[in-house]
């Protein structure tokens, strides 16, 4: 009777822990799908004030105002291909920076980077990733510089049209980087004054990412440093 009652105690124990574990993968993908929903309505609702603008940005009467509320467009728009990407994703604390930039650099097209030809994107390793709760300030960050460099370009009247190349570099130790380049284009003779609202974002940006943000003396590069890879990234293994 001893060993029997053993075994039926052991029995439920396991039973209960199978349970138990059973109830947390449940709880576990309830709250994904719940993460992902949520994500999916912020989505809709960034390209709802997206549309709203682009509306607001045809019915412009004067150059300067257009141009305002195009780039109050794109930035809605830039949050909103993250939050779409993200709506895609597992709902980890990290997401892989490969599914960022296909989030924000496959169309480009649609009114951004319209006087390149392309933009090329390289990440090094491959699957280095950035916490979730950065992605939307690095996108921002990202695309405000892709912008500038589309002015610039846009202002040398070239008949030959460059492309940028985006890459991220996440070392296993140390600093990592975000660079953006100007392949194949000349040397930018004026680097164009930006508004407040661009300074006042991208000086935000780089102090929320613990970044510094450095151009080359010819406008055809694009540094930015982040701090620790606590700070952007993987966590550190300490």
């Amino acid at each position: 009777r001893s060993q029997e009652g053993v075994t039926r105690g052991s029995f439920v124990a396991s039973a209960w822990k199978s349970r138990t574990k059973v109830t947390k993968m449940a709880d576990d993908w309830k709250g994904a799908d719940l993460l992902q929903e949520v994500h999916h309505r912020v989505f809709n609702n960034l390209q709802i004030v997206a549309s709203l603008l682009m509306l607001h940005e045809q019915e412009a009467t004067c150059d300067c105002c257009g141009e305002t509320l195009r780039k109050a467009r794109l930035r809605v728009d830039t949050m909103a291909r993250v939050h779409r990407g993200l709506t895609h994703g597992d709902s980890s604390l990290h997401v892989p920076i490969k599914q960022l930039f296909r989030a924000l650099l496959n169309e480009t097209t649609q009114g951004r980077a319209q006087k390149m030809n392309t933009i090329e994107w390289s990440i090094a390793p491959e699957d280095a990733s950035v916490r979730t709760d950065d992605c939307v300030g690095l996108a921002i960050l990202m695309m405000e510089i892709v912008d500038t460099f589309d002015q610039r370009i846009s202002e040398q009247a070239s008949r030959e049209n460059p492309h940028l190349h985006i890459r991220y570099v996440q070392p296993h130790q140390g600093h990592s980087e975000l660079v953006v380049e100007a392949v194949d284009a000349r040397p930018f003779a004026t680097l164009q004054e930006h508004d407040s609202v661009h300074d006042m974002l991208v000086n935000a940006l780089c102090e929320q990412l613990r970044g510094s943000l450095e151009w080359s003396p010819d406008g055809r590069f694009a540094r930015v440093t982040f701090g620790e890879m606590t700070s952007i990234g993987k966590p550190s293994q300490t």
